[in-house]
Parts: C-alpha cells; structure tokens; sequence
C-alpha cells in the first residue's frame, strides 16, 4: 500500500504546492496589500535534492539486494525467485525511496517558505468567511493532503505489530526492540508534519483575534466606569448598561473566532489517519484473544 501511495502523492505535491502560493497571493491582494507576487522557493528546483535523493535510492538498492539480506516481510516469493524479479522488486522500491526524500524536501522548503510569508505579510485573517477557517483554509486542505501518507506508513508500521501478535517471522529489516522508537517517531513526525505549514497562519489568528478582545475589553472598562459612577450617583442609566452588555456580547463573540486554519473536517481526517493504525493491530489483538 505504501508504494502507490507514495507515488500519487509524489504526483499531487508540486501542483499542491503551487495551489498554496496562489490562494495566498489572492488572499494577499483581498486584504488590500499587492507586494510582489509570492512564487515558490528557488529551493524547489535546486538539483542538489534530486542528487542527494538518488545516492540514497543507489545505496538502498545495493543494501537490499546483498544475498545476506533477508527481506521477510516482502514474502519469499521475492527473495527466493529470480535474481531478475528480485533486481525488479528492489529497484522498485529504491525509487520509492527516492520519491519520499524527495517528498520530505519539497514539504520542508514548502513548510519553511508559508511560515516565512506570514511572518514578513499582513495576511488578513477573515473570522466570519464561510470557509470556517478564517479564509484560510487551503492551508488545512494542503496540511491534511498528507493524511494517505500517514495511513500507509501506519498501516505498514502496524503489519509488524500484527506480525508480533499472531508469532510470525520478522524479516532482517525489523528489530523488535526498536518498534517503540519507531512508533514514537511516526507519532510525533506526523503531527509536526501537520501542524507545521500551520503554525505562523494559527499565530496570526491568536494575534488578530486577541488584538480584538483586547480592544473589546478595553471599551468594556471604560464603560463599567461609567456605570459604577451613575450607580454612585444613584441615576442608572439603561444605555449606559445596554453598551455593558453589548460589549460582554462581543468579548463572547470574539471568544468564537477560530484560531487555526483548519475547519471541523480536516481535523477529524488528520485524527482519522493517525490513528488508522489501530485497527488492524486491535483485529489482531481481538482473533487471538478469541481464538479465530
């Protein structure tokens, strides 16, 4: 599962990314502000990745295909066929290799470059636009289009797992005592690479939103104030209440305002994927515990 996934996404990153700096250049030019436009980092296109990426897919066609390696986890009808049909298997997956290095790279720079926007921008932050995000939801839609690459490294991850549950053979690429280190790695690697592209785009909107309560508890002082004075005075006046009230009325509605681009959707497909884990490793769990 994780060899095609990895390829589709190969494919969908570069258009993905170029989505990311459009929408930002549009939302750019609706808060009023048009600086230059903002293009993809020169980063992207540096052939240094490309060299790195292939000498990592060169040294793991060579590790996998040593006549020592036992890969198990492929099967035996890999390892114990032709050495034309192993030749094909390893290569495919080399390119894999190369692919998710590659993969990691550009989200990095991408990640690196959006954060760098909204740190040097005034990107404006629009609470009540129908997107539930600000305006900004394309940023949680480009940070959740990670969510099938979570799912498979996870599904791959909990095969050993199930591996372990049912007493079947781990090939040579797997230690046992690692898999805790793994899982944490795979834990905390995806919701870093999730949240990352976010982070500067959620700091904005706290910013925005607290620069909103604040105004609103500032007018709120003043006119309790004013209140407490005409209480003293024994002459309350109504309005002078109905604007206490009113104000309270906007500290709540400020308290409302979201504060990281994402809607509802986009975090239960991110919760979803992180944990899609789970369930072949409670099947597992489930038919020993039963006897099936």
């Amino acid at each position: 599962m994780f060899v095609p996934v990895v390829w589709g996404f190969y494919a969908w990153q570069p258009g993905a990314i170029v989505r990311v700096y459009t929408r930002l250049n549009e939302c750019l030019e609706s808060g009023g502000a048009r600086p230059a436009p903002i293009r993809p980092s020169p980063w992207h296109d540096s052939p240094i990745w490309a060299l790195l990426a292939g000498i990592l897919a060169v040294w793991e066609f060579a590790r996998f295909m040593r006549p020592e390696h036992e890969f198990t986890n492929a099967g035996p009808w890999i390892f114990q066929s032709t050495t034309a049909l192993r030749a094909a298997f390893v290569a495919l997956a080399s390119i894999t290799y190369y692919m998710t290095a590659m993969l990691v790279v550009r989200q990095l720079i991408t990640t690196i470059d959006v954060n760098r926007v909204f740190s040097r921008e005034s990107v404006p932050v629009r609470f009540l636009h129908p997107d539930e995000a600000g305006g900004l939801r394309f940023l949680g839609e480009h940070a959740v289009g990670i969510a099938p690459l979570i799912v498979a490294a996870g599904l791959n991850l909990s095969l050993v797992y199930v591996r372990i549950i049912q007493g079947g053979p781990l090939g040579s690429d797997t230690a046992i005592y690692t898999l805790p280190l793994v899982t944490a790695v795979y834990l905390v690697g995806s919701v870093v690479c999730f949240t990352a592209p976010l982070w500067c785009a959620h700091k904005e909107m706290l910013a925005t939103r607290d620069r909103w309560l604040d105004d609103v508890s500032r007018g709120f002082e003043v006119q309790q104030l004013a209140v407490q004075e005409e209480m003293r005075r024994g002459d309350p006046n109504a309005v002078s209440v109905a604007k206490l009230e009113t104000a309270r009325k906007a500290w709540d509605i400020g308290r409302t305002f979201p504060t990281w681009p994402l809607n509802v959707g986009n975090g239960r497909k991110f919760v979803a994927a992180l944990l899609a884990p789970v369930v072949p490793i409670g099947l597992a769990a489930l038919r020993e515990l039963l006897g099936v």
